[in-house]
């Protein structure tokens, strides 16, 4: 994870946001970056890939599901789903001892019972945005448990707004406006330093700003996970500044370990450009030489195959017209026997192309017939490569080792 990919998804979001012709296309806009946010989040901190089959499977199922929508709606309500689906699987990845599985499992119950019953696509946003709160109370307990009374309470204050929703898109923006308080408190909450305080309250204050200039609950729902990918962000930097922190306090006391490293590196890196050095040498540009000389000479023989006699014909043929179209008009007997003299020449002319045309073609078969000779000594060229360069695969993957080793989280 680094910070350019965190906020590529930032600039897609304000990029996407500009084209997007209402609030049910903002909404979908935010959900689909929710989802990459937490598709890099959760490859992160899933440093030994357990999870990667499950990752792969929602991401599928995501994008399968892309192809059907056939408005911004349902593309929300796929996005919502789906993000639920990662909320657990990032829960799963850091509930080491496997406390709060059961509880992430029931909200999964739950937003699959009420999928069922959903008659419209509003309907499964409403579903999925009050279980996506579920789910985001379940990841705070994850990572603290003394976050457990005040997630509580914002689900409480969200079950008790319930009651004045006139509608599933007001259930949605209730919904997402207790995910966007619980991510709040989650950033204020790892942000141990104090480091992104402001940034934290602006993206509160522009919350609280935007919200009360919003004509609708789709706006609202816009509004709120929009600033709650802002938090996102906030969030990955917090574990961005902890892992660059962590690991040169790590080096620092292991510095004589990292040099061997970087040395071994730097070793088998000189060998990977020995080994390339090498294959390049091997060519067959002596054996090609003299056969790419002879494709030259039957190409323009091939070029040049009855041109001449050609042309002379096709010289006579244009005089005769001529001649023919500079005599008068009572040479009848005169044009009559320009014009038989014509018709030969023509004969003449198709024939020779005729002729020309299959000499043309059996020197075609021997300049394949050379050509395919190239192919062969090149193909033997790349294999005897291919045998070199596979030597370089266990310096690379040693590489590779060195590389985790040293960038890993600490």
């Amino acid at each position: 994870m680094t910070r350019t990919e965190i906020s590529s998804i930032i600039t897609s979001m304000n990029t996407n946001d500009r084209y997007c012709q209402g609030a049910p296309q903002q909404v979908a806009n935010g959900l689909y970056r929710m989802i990459e946010a937490l598709e890099i989040i959760i490859k992160t901190v899933d440093e030994r890939k357990q999870y990667s089959t499950d990752l792969s499977r929602i991401l599928l199922s995501f994008h399968t599901n892309e192809r059907y929508c056939q408005s911004a709606p349902q593309q929300s309500s796929n996005g919502v789903y789906r993000v639920v689906e990662l909320t657990e699987l990032l829960i799963k990845v850091l509930d080491k001892f496997g406390a709060n599985k059961v509880r992430a499992s029931a909200v999964i119950n739950t937003l699959n019972a009420n999928e069922r019953l959903c008659q419209s696509s509003p309907q499964q946003i409403a579903n999925g945005a009050y279980r996506l709160a579920e789910m985001t109370r379940v990841l705070l307990c994850t990572v603290s448990l003394d976050l457990s009374q005040q997630a509580d309470n914002i689900i409480g204050a969200m079950n008790r707004q319930e009651v004045y929703c006139q509608g599933a898109p007001q259930q949605s923006a209730n919904g997402f406006d207790a995910v966007a308080e619980m991510v709040e408190l989650l950033a204020k909450t790892l942000d141990k330093g104090k480091k992104y305080t402001s940034k934290i309250s602006l993206i509160s204050l522009n919350k609280s700003r935007i919200n009360s200039m919003c004509q609708g609950a789709d706006q609202q729902s816009c509004n709120y996970l929009y600033r709650t990918i802002e938090l996102i962000q906030v969030i990955t930097d917090v574990m961005i500044d902890g892992y660059e922190a962590r690991t040169a306090e790590y080096w620092a006391a292991h510095a004589e370990e990292k040099k061997q490293l970087l040395d071994k590196k730097a070793e088998n890196q000189a060998k990977i450009r020995e080994i390339q050095a090498e294959a390049n040498a091997v060519n067959a540009r002596a054996e090609i030489a003299p056969i790419q000389e002879e494709i030259n000479k039957l190409t323009e023989k091939q070029n040049l195959c009855g041109q001449d006699e050609l042309n002379g014909i096709k010289d006579k043929i244009k005089a005769a017209n001529a001649e023919k179209d500079a005599m008068g008009f009572f040479a009848f007997s005169e044009k009559k026997a320009k014009a038989a003299q014509i018709q030969q020449l023509e004969q003449e002319r198709s024939q020779l192309e005729k002729k020309i045309e299959a000499e043309r073609m059996e020197i075609q078969r021997s300049i394949d017939a050379e050509k395919k000779k190239i192919s062969a000594l090149e193909t033997q060229v790349k294999n005897k490569q291919n045998k070199i360069l596979s030597k370089c695969d266990p310096l690379k993957k040693e590489n590779n080792e060195i590389e985790f080793e040293l960038t890993r989280q600490r």
